[in-house]
C-alpha cells in the first residue's frame, strides 16, 4: 500500500529533527531494536502457533523465510521471499536506511550528505516510476538482482522526509495567522485528505503516476507540522498522541487478527447478512488486539531489551 511511503517520509523527517551528534551509531541501532524487535518476535511466534493449529498451510507459512523476518532483515535485498509476517518488510527496510543515513550524518559534512541523499532519493523514485509504469508500490520484488523495491521506497521516502526536515519549513510561526488564513488552509487540508483517501483507496484516479500522491502528502505534512489549518490544529492534542503510540503494534499484528477471524467470525452466516458490520467489527477487533499487544508485548519487551542492551 502506498500509505507506507508516507510513514517513510515521516521517519526521515524525524531522523533529522531529533538528530543528536553525540549519539553513537551503535546506540542509535540499539534504540531501534528496543523499540521494534519485541513485536516482530511476537508476530513470527504468533504466525507459527496459527500454523500449528492448522489455520494456514505450510506453503503459506513460508517456513525458513520467517527466520529473516525474525531478525528484521527480510527485505534488504538478501532474500527472495518476505515470509508470512508481510508487515515486517517495512521495518527491515526502515532500520537499514535510517542506520545508513544516520551514519552519514555523523561522519560526513552536511553538504556532502545532502548531495548523496538527494541523488539517492531522485534515483530511487525515478527508477521505480519508470520500471513499474508509474507505480512505486511493491515490497519483495527485486529488479536486475540488486534494486529491491521495498528498500528503494525506504531510501527515497526517508530521503524526502530528511529534506523536509532540513528545509527550515518548520517555523512555528502560527500565532500570527488570521482566522481567515486558518479557515482557508483548513479547506486545503480537507481537499488534500479527500484526494488521497478517495483516489488511493478507491483507485478512482486515471492518472498513472504515484508521485502525485507523494507530492500531495508532502504538502499536507508540511501544513500539519506547522499547525496551519483547522484540521491540523484539531488533531494537535493528547488523544492523537495516545492513539499514535499504538500504531506500530496494530500495524504488525492486524493480519494475525484477520487470520483468526477468517477461521471464526468470517465463516458464519453473519458475514453474508451483515457485510458492512463485519468489516467494521473486524477493524475494531484488529485495533483492540494491537492495543493489547502494545501493553503485553511491546512495552514489557522494550523494558527487558533496554536492560539487556
Amino acid at each position: 500500500m502506498l500509505a507506507v511511503d508516507f510513514f517513510f517520509i515521516i521517519s526521515g523527517f524525524f531522523l533529522i529533527y531529533t538528530f543528536k551528534k553525540n549519539l553513537s551509531v551503535i546506540d542509535f541501532f540499539k534504540k531501534k531494536i528496543v523499540r521494534l524487535w519485541p513485536v516482530a518476535i511476537f508476530a513470527v511466534a504468533a504466525w507459527f502457533v496459527i500454523f500449528l493449529l492448522g489455520l494456514i498451510s505450510a506453503e503459506k507459512f513460508g517456513s525458513f523465510d520467517n527466520i529473516f523476518g525474525l531478525f528484521m532483515i527480510n527485505n534488504i535485498g538478501i532474500t527472495t521471499r518476505i515470509g508470512i509476517n508481510i508487515q515486517s518488510w517495512y521495518i527491515s527496510s526502515l532500520i537499514l536506511v535510517l542506520l545508513f543515513y544516520f551514519y552519514m550524518l555523523k561522519h560526513l559534512p552536511r553538504p556532502v550528505v545532502n548531495i548523496i541523499i538527494g541523488i539517492i532519493t531522485l534515483f530511487c523514485y525515478s527508477f521505480l516510476v519508470h520500471i513499474q509504469n508509474g507505480s512505486i508500490v511493491g515490497e519483495g520484488d527485486t529488479y536486475h538482482y540488486i534494486f529491491n523495491v521495498g528498500l528503494m521506497r525506504a531510501l527515497a521516502g526517508c530521503g524526502l522526509g530528511y529534506f523536509i526536515g532540513i528545509s527550515g519549513i518548520l517555523n512555528g510561526k502560527t500565532d500570527s495567522q488570521s482566522i481567515k488564513s486558518i479557515i482557508l488552509t483548513g479547506f486545503f487540508e480537507l481537499g488534500l485528505i479527500l484526494f488521497l483517501i478517495y483516489n488511493m483507496f478507491f483507485h478512482k484516479l486515471a492518472y498513472t503516476n504515484d508521485m502525485i500522491f507523494i507530492l500531495a502528502f508532502v504538502l499536507l505534512f508540511i501544513i500539519f507540522i506547522n499547525n496551519c489549518g483547522i484540521i491540523s490544529r484539531l488533531l494537535n492534542n493528547k488523544l492523537s498522541e495516545i492513539l499514535g503510540k499504538y500504531t506500530y503494534s496494530i500495524y504488525m499484528v492486524h493480519r494475525i487478527a484477520f487470520a483468526i477471524l477468517s477461521a471464526t467470525l468470517w465463516k458464519t452466516r453473519f458475514v453474508s447478512t451483515h457485510s458492512y458490520l463485519t468489516i467494521f467489527c473486524s477493524i475494531i477487533i484488529a485495533c483492540l488486539f494491537g492495543i493489547l499487544i502494545y501493553y503485553t508485548v511491546e512495552q514489557p519487551g522494550a523494558k527487558i531489551l533496554k536492560k539487556i542492551l
